[in-house]
């Protein structure tokens, strides 16, 4: 498939690394868990331990923006019980779990996935085995919320043409998803 769209040279973002890594130590005592954390070591990134990843407290910096800014470029790897609703896309090139996911989902005859995802890096999902079982779509944030709060989501190219919209979702439909376009130009 071309990724014309989906390509980093266009978009100019790049994968998500973070600056800072917390676990609990359960996590570790999982073979995803014990990669992350070998990861985040190769990459030579501080790595805390914590007791919950829903609570994290101490966050450096000076005021309460430096904290929050610091808070979006760390990374927290914990045991979660409940269903996440953050962006899965932005870990995948770290943890491989969404590609697992949309596969163990294709195989079951009722599983169902939808995701949101905030990033073009979805190159290595494309061609899973979901036997049409997943959907996903992309959030495109204004110039103002990708400055100001989301500075690490994919940028989306300043214009883009009817032909090459119209491209990337035929390419995504050959794969066998489904895709459309919402106009939000008024909203």
């Amino acid at each position: 498939m071309s990724s014309m769209l989906l390509s980093e040279k266009q978009t100019n973002t790049l994968k998500f690394v973070p600056d800072l890594v917390y676990f609990e130590p359960a996590a570790l005592e999982y073979e995803k868990g014990q990669n992350i954390y070998k990861w985040a070591q190769e990459h030579h990134l501080p790595i805390q331990m914590t007791t919950s990843h829903n609570r994290i407290k101490n966050f450096p910096g000076e005021n309460d923006l430096i904290k929050y800014k610091n808070a979006k470029r760390t990374l927290a790897v914990g045991i979660r019980k409940t269903t996440c609703t953050s962006d899965p896309v932005g870990l995948e090139h770290i943890t491989g779990s969404l590609r697992e996911l949309i596969e163990w989902m294709g195989r079951e005859p009722y599983g169902r996935l939808r995701f949101v995802t905030k990033y073009h890096h979805v190159d290595s999902l494309l061609d899973a085995k979901h036997n049409r079982h997943t959907r996903f779509r992309f959030s495109i944030n204004s110039d103002y919320v990708i400055r100001n709060f989301e500075p690490n989501g994919s940028r989306p190219p300043a214009k883009l043409p009817p032909p090459v919209i119209r491209s990337a979702l035929s390419s995504l439909r050959s794969f066998g998803m489904k895709a459309g376009r919402m106009d939000t130009t008024n909203c």
